[in-house]
C-alpha cells in the first residue's frame, strides 16, 4: 500500500496450504505473512520464496485472556510452552525472521 501497488486478487483460500499448491503448479503468485521451512507444497512441487524490498513490520503473535478469568493450569501450561518454543529465533514449522536476517546477510 506504502508503494501505491494494488494486486490483482483472483482468489482467496483460508487454507495456505492449497494457495502454496496453486502457486507451485503455476496459477500464480502470492503474498505471505511468514516463511514456511519447506519449500515444496503438498504435491511435491518446488517454491521459491522472494523477500520483499524495504522494511515491513514484524509479524505479532500473542495471547488473548480475558482478564477478568482465572487462567487454568490448562492455559497457563500452554502459555508457558507457548513462552519456551516461540522467539525471534525460532517459530515452529516457520523460518523463523532472525533466521531470514541471519541468511540473507551471510550471502
Amino acid at each position: 500500500m506504502a508503494a501505491g501497488i494494488t494486486p490483482t486478487i483472483a482468489t482467496r483460500s483460508a487454507y495456505p496450504e492449497v494457495v502454496r499448491a496453486m502457486v507451485a503448479n503455476g496459477v500464480g503468485y502470492a503474498l505471505f505473512n511468514v516463511r514456511p521451512r519447506s519449500d515444496q507444497s503438498l504435491d511435491g512441487r518446488k517454491l521459491v520464496s522472494i523477500r520483499l524490498a524495504g522494511q515491513h513490520r514484524p509479524m505479532t503473535i500473542g495471547i488473548a485472556t480475558l482478564r477478568a478469568l482465572t487462567r487454568s493450569k490448562l492455559i497457563e501450561a500452554f502459555c508457558g510452552h507457548c513462552r519456551a518454543r516461540i522467539s525471534r529465533a525460532y517459530i515452529p514449522g516457520m523460518v523463523a525472521p532472525a533466521m531470514t536476517e541471519r541468511s540473507r546477510i551471510n550471502k
